[in-house]
């Protein structure tokens, strides 16, 4: 999350607005198993394990590769 948050300032993406997941940092999944934790994508959409949320969801493999 390192890279993301220090990227957020030059991007105008605000992690944790109101300790709520708004969907802004969606970002692709090339590789690995999310582990989501948002209320903002569908339950097809979280199946497709094809994009996340990077604020509030973790991996469920050893390694998760994203489309930064």
């Amino acid at each position: 999350m390192t890279a993301p948050a220090s990227a957020a300032p030059t991007t105008g993406l605000r992690f944790g607005e109101g300790g709520r997941c708004c969907g802004a940092c969606l970002t692709p999944v090339l590789a690995g198993e999310p582990d989501h934790r948002d209320e903002v994508q569908t339950d097809e959409e979280r199946a497709a394990n094809n994009r996340m949320t990077i604020c509030c969801s973790r991996s469920r493999s050893a390694e998760l590769v994203l489309g930064l």
